[in-house]
């Protein structure tokens, strides 16, 4: 007789009741299914046992047990190698796959039943082949079933756990909501009991606790009488009406009153509460509105002194939102806009500003709108019929709540024509004394210097005829000019209207650009500039006026000499096409700054001034050539980089037909008149014209002179002894004037000679860094002709 079959069931017995015991008292899904796996695996002497939800369709190894799952056939493979029809309806290649991930050469498939949160099993699995017997899978049967029904009761507790902390949360939550507001809350039955209420209305109407207001009817404490002192039947309150008939209620002026029987003006909703279709009683919200009677009777006397300010003031005043749309104006501001207060309703204060004033004014409105602080700005309105009017707008941001954000703008306009009027008057009466005390300073410092050469050279010695013809030319020239000038500046506002009368003539512009540099060249040694010139080899021959063109020509260098540092670089360049010769005067200067150049040609516009600006420089001269250019048919234009960058200043004129001309004869030169004090001396000055002139000078007075222009010849010629005297520059390239000093005092066979320095530096510190490095002598150009000669005479 068998008798395995009863102690297999009294062991499925025993297992089922060992495992009810571990996890009876779990509620976590997680746990359970690791306890129920645990066992099952301890009791069958299994290598592997996992719970697997059927809820798995990924394409996953182990979603072929989920597919084994959804079938809900308890299976046993003895050999993964074998499973026959057991794989029917599921992958067996996946299936292999699956056993194969988890080193599996055997497993049982054990379904929950139906109904617990979906399909599900209880999978076993053996590392070697093993053969399953019976009662081993109704064992993992009897495992799946129980795994299956704690996971749904522990979902189901999980679930109502969930469903009271969220009722108590919502219930604390709506107390909470209740009793944050600022409107009473109150409910009532359909006797008029009251249920329940919130702190405000506690508080308003003088309860301690909540207890004292609930399951009283309050209709006799609340509603006790009318205003008048009658008598409040309770069948008449809104609130009643709602409990008992459904009918809701919104009174939006009534007294209620509180336990000390004092009153105070409410507005109050009454709502009926329906149930199920069913009237339960009703809900009152509240508001004392004590405060708003306070201040809707404060802002009547405001608005009230607000439209007496309004219309009494002669100021415009007006309102805006806050993007500027009027809302409120008085007559006066409608006076000033000449608009119609219709009109101006319709309107944006941004619409009548003056274009070119609209960025700046909004650029203000805006951040006294964001910083809360009133601001001033003066600008211009335009009128429907095209006229401009100027205001003082004073703004003042205005607020509801004090602290609170801006609502609105207030705007104080004052009308300013008049006194802007008189301002540009006076500014146009002190633009023209400027300009006429700058042109005449402007135009007539720049002959002085070759005048006053001149005389110092006829003041030395007698001159031979032809020295004395050229100087003679050059002061005639020169004083032609300043007469010249000295009629034009009388009428300044002629000059800059393009009124000037032209002398026009067929020119020869490298005549002119001569003369231009015979009189920049005093600036231009003075800051120790390295001028270049390049001439086209064709002629140039213009139609124009000489003089006015030399003061072309004059000014653009002097402005180029001006703005660019001491030592810097200038270079006149010309060039002859066809149809036009072209100027360009470009430098290494302080440049054109981007926002300037577009007005650079206009009246009195200039650059910061720098220490070098006595000689003029006040904004008239470009505006000057401009005018000039314009009258000989020409063009003016600049080019800068930007700060830092030079400029480059370039005019064309028409040219006139090639034609032959006549060559100035060159006139010759006599020998040196003999001095009893003839002096060898050397001058060195890289600006060759300066030099030239300076070695005239002292030829005429009888000395021997030699000119070098750079120092490295200049040591050269020292060394072979043609010299008793240097006199030196002290900007040279390359080796300045102080270095040459020092190797001629270095060197024995110069060591003695009179060195004389003849710089544009002018300061002391300059003068005593000249005679630390050796000079006798320390002179600043332009430089008295006497004292050169003076000074001279004592070399031995």
């Amino acid at each position: 007789m068998d008798m395995s079959l009863p102690s297999e069931e009294l062991e499925r017995y025993r297992f089922v009741d060992r495992l009810d015991d571990a996890i009876r008292d779990l509620t976590l899904p997680q746990d359970l299914c690791d306890a129920a796996t645990r066992i099952l695996r301890q009791h069958l002497a299994a290598d592997w046992c996992a719970w697997i939800p059927a809820d798995d369709h990924g394409n996953t190894p182990g979603a072929a047990f989920a597919r084994l799952a959804r079938r809900g056939i308890a299976c046993a493979v003895d050999n993964v190698g074998d499973m026959g029809e057991i794989a029917a309806g599921a992958d067996a290649g996946a299936l292999l796959a699956a056993c194969r991930e988890r080193g599996l050469r055997a497993f049982l498939c054990a379904p929950a039943a139906a109904g617990w949160q979906g399909a599900a099993c209880m999978m076993v699995g053996q590392a070697a082949p093993r053969r399953w017997q019976a009662h081993e899978l109704r064992l993992a049967t009897a495992a799946a079933e129980r795994c299956a029904r704690a996971l749904g009761h522990a979902r189901t507790a999980l679930e109502l756990r969930g469903a009271e902390e969220r009722i108590r949360a919502s219930h604390d939550y709506l107390r909470l909501l209740i009793d944050s507001g600022e409107e009473g809350f109150y409910s009532v039955d359909r006797d008029g009991a009251t249920v329940m209420c919130n702190a405000a209305f506690l508080k308003m109407l003088g309860f301690a606790r909540e207890e004292d207001a609930v399951g009283r009817k309050l209709h006799g404490l609340i509603h006790h009488s009318h205003p008048d002192g009658s008598h409040y039947a309770v069948c008449d309150c809104p609130i009643y009406q709602a409990a008992r008939d459904g009918v809701p209620a919104h009174v939006k002026d009534e007294m209620f009153y509180r336990l000390d029987g004092t009153g105070f003006p409410v507005e109050y909703r009454a709502r009926p509460v329906w149930h199920n279709g069913e009237l339960q009683g009703a809900v009152c919200t509240f508001s004392d509105l004590t405060e708003r009677r306070r201040t809707e009777q404060a802002l009547r006397q405001s608005e009230a002194h607000l439209a007496s300010v309004y219309a009494q003031t002669g100021a415009g005043i007006s309102e805006t939102d806050l993007g500027g749309q009027l809302f409120r104006m008085n007559d006066r501001f409608c006076d000033i806009t000449g608009r119609s207060r219709e009109a101006l309703l319709e309107t944006r204060m941004h619409d009548i500003t003056h274009p070119d004033d609209l960025v700046h004014s909004v650029a203000v409105f805006e951040r006294s709108i964001d910083s809360g602080v009133p601001c001033e700005l003066e600008k211009r309105y335009v009128r429907p019929d095209g006229s401009v009017v100027w205001v003082n707008n004073t703004m003042c941001p205005v607020s509801s709540v004090q602290g609170g954000p801006v609502d609105s703008m207030m705007v104080v306009s004052v009308d300013i024509s008049e006194r802007k009027r008189a301002e540009e008057a006076l500014r146009q009466a002190d633009r023209r004394k400027d300009e006429f005390l700058a042109m005449l300073a402007h135009e007539l410092r720049n002959p002085m210097a070759p005048i006053r050469a001149a005389a110092d050279m006829i003041g030395l010695a007698h001159l031979d005829p032809e020295r004395l013809r050229r100087t003679s030319q050059i002061i005639s020239r020169q004083v032609r000019h300043m007469t010249g000038l000295v009629d034009d500046l009388l009428d300044v506002s002629r000059v800059t209207r393009g009124l000037v009368g032209l002398d026009k003539a067929d020119l020869d512009v490298k005549q002119v650009i001569a003369h231009a540099m015979e009189q920049v060249r005093p600036l231009v040694e003075e800051k120790r500039h390295h001028l270049t010139v390049d001439l086209d080899a064709a002629r140039a021959h213009v139609l124009g006026d000489q003089k006015r063109l030399v003061q072309v020509l004059t000014n653009l260098l002097n402005n180029a000499a001006k703005y660019t540092p001491a030592g810097g670089s200038i270079h006149l360049t010309m060039r002859v096409s066809h149809a036009q010769v072209s100027l360009h005067v470009a430098d290494n200067g302080i440049g054109i700054p981007a926002n300037l150049q577009p007005r650079i040609f206009d009246l009195f516009t200039q650059a910061e001034r720098s220490p070098d600006r006595s000689q003029g420089g006040l904004g008239i001269g470009l505006a000057l050539v401009k005018a000039l250019v314009e009258l000989h048919g020409g063009t003016v234009r600049s080019e800068s980089a930007g700060p830092g960058a030079g400029s480059d200043f370039i005019v064309t004129l028409p040219r006139v037909a090639e034609r032959e001309a006549d060559d100035a004869p060159q006139a010759g030169q006599d020998p040196a008149l003999a001095a009893a004090d003839r002096r060898r001396i050397l001058v060195v000055d890289d600006n060759v014209d300066a030099a030239q002139m300076l070695g005239m000078f002292l030829e005429v007075a009888g000395h021997v002179v030699v000119i070098e222009h750079d120092a490295q010849a200049a040591l050269a010629r020292a060394a072979s002894g043609v010299a008793d005297v240097c006199i030196l520059d002290i900007g040279l390239p390359e080796i300045d004037g102080y270095e040459l000093a020092q190797r001629l005092r270095a060197q024995p066979g110069t060591a003695g000679l009179l060195l004389i320095a003849l710089t544009g530096y002018g300061q002391e510190h300059d003068r005593q860094q000249a005679l630390r490095a050796g000079f006798d002598h320390f002179l600043v150009k332009p430089v008295d002709a006497a004292t050169v000669l003076a000074l001279v005479s004592e070399a031995r």
